[in-house]
This record gives structure tokens, C-alpha cells and sequence, in this order.
């Protein structure tokens, strides 16, 4: 596995046209792909390090979801952690009690232990390009990390 940036012919997997066009045996073919390809990239690709949290080039994770929209390069999950508790706010919820019931949730989930790995960041039909029944590669990676 590995990380090429270029142009590569295809369509993606979103145009309606390509994707009805498709016979079941291609279909199947680009299902199976998409079930291996994120496997091997999460086993097998660690460019920064098992433990950092941060994009391919070892810079900033930003999403929308983030307070302030960037975090990292974090040297471990409970530093991005850290950073994600830093902004909890109640001001969204219907009533005290469920905003301390979610945060019980989220404290929860953030002692459960587990491997950080490689991911595209925002893999989605449109940014999945085919050819031929077989998937070429994968669009819009600057949130690969």
C-alpha cells in the first residue's frame, strides 16, 4: 500500500450513470475492494508512528468536528483527547442532565483502549475513482491521516 498524488482516469463511484451502467459481478468486484482496501491501509501504513494523531504529513487533523476546526500533531490519543474536552459546552442541550449524561458517555468511550491507525479522513462515493469495475484510487486525501 501506498500514497501516489496524480491524476488518474475514471469516474467516481458517485456519477449515477457509471454506477448503473455496472454489471453485478462489477459491482461486487468494487465492493470487495472497499471492504480490503481501508484493512490494509489500517494495518499496514503508520507514517508519523503508531501512537500520533496528526495527517500524512504530520500536521494539524482539522475537521469541522474539532473545537477550533485543528488539533496536533498529538503524540497520543489521550493529548487529542484532551484537546476534544477542552470546549464542552452544555449550551446545545435540552437540559443539564443530558448534557452530563453525554459527557458520561464520552468519558467512557474515552477510556476504552485502541489502535490508532491510517485512515482516509473522508471516504466517501465521490471520492472513490473507478474504471473498468476495479476502484484506481482514492480522492481527496488532505485528511488522510
Amino acid at each position: 500500500m501506498s500514497i501516489l498524488m496524480t491524476r488518474i482516469p475514471g469516474k467516481d463511484l458517485g456519477d449515477a450513470e457509471l454506477y448503473e451502467g455496472m454489471t453485478d459481478d462489477e459491482r461486487e468486484s468494487i465492493f470487495a475492494e472497499l471492504r480490503c482496501n481501508p484493512q490494509v491501509m489500517r494495518r499496514r501504513f503508520h507514517p508519523r508512528g503508531k501512537e500520533q494523531i496528526c495527517l500524512v504529513l504530520g500536521t494539524a487533523v482539522k475537521s469541522v468536528r474539532i473545537p477550533s476546526h485543528a488539533v496536533g500533531p498529538c503524540e497520543s490519543e489521550s493529548e487529542f483527547n484532551d484537546h476534544l474536552f477542552s470546549s464542552i459546552s452544555g449550551h446545545s442541550f435540552e437540559t443539564r442532565e443530558k448534557f452530563e449524561e453525554a459527557v458520561g458517555i464520552a468519558e467512557r468511550l474515552r477510556t476504552m483502549r485502541h489502535p490508532i491507525v491510517f485512515t482516509h479522513g473522508d471516504l466517501k462515493h465521490y471520492n472513490i475513482v473507478v474504471l473498468d469495475g476495479r476502484i484506481l484510487g482514492f480522492l481527496d486525501c488532505e485528511s488522510a491521516g
